[in-house]
């Protein structure tokens, strides 16, 4: 249906990032269980775990083009905890999220001459 892939965009929606799911499904006529049914069937995946990959997604970024501290993305992405922020992140790529930003000034770096 056009009303779910609309969601589907406005999840991707840099700023809706941090809304809650609840206001984000408040535009659309339905419950929220019929929504949740639906969006598995035609995406293979929980609305949670989309936007929770979209989240890790653009912390990846943050972390890597940003100086915000991890408490700042944490924030950012509307998350109300660093603590669940950096379990997540850690699932979703192996790596903590201040390993990771470390790998990335690593590897950004210029070897002496």
């Amino acid at each position: 249906p056009v009303w779910l892939q609309e969601l589907m965009t406005k999840m991707q929606n840099t700023e809706n990032i941090s809304k809650k799911t609840e206001v984000l499904l408040s535009d659309t006529p339905y419950s929220r269980s019929y929504i949740e049914k639906l969006f598995r069937r035609h995406f293979g995946t929980s609305i949670l775990e989309y936007r929770n990959s979209i989240k890790m997604a653009c912390a990846k970024d943050l972390l890597s083009d940003t100086t915000l501290s991890i408490s700042q993305i944490t924030e950012f992405l509307g998350f109300e905890s660093v603590s669940y922020f950096s379990i997540l992140f850690k699932r979703s790529y192996g790596i903590s999220p201040i390993q990771y930003r470390k790998s990335i000034i690593a590897s950004n770096r210029i070897p002496p001459l």
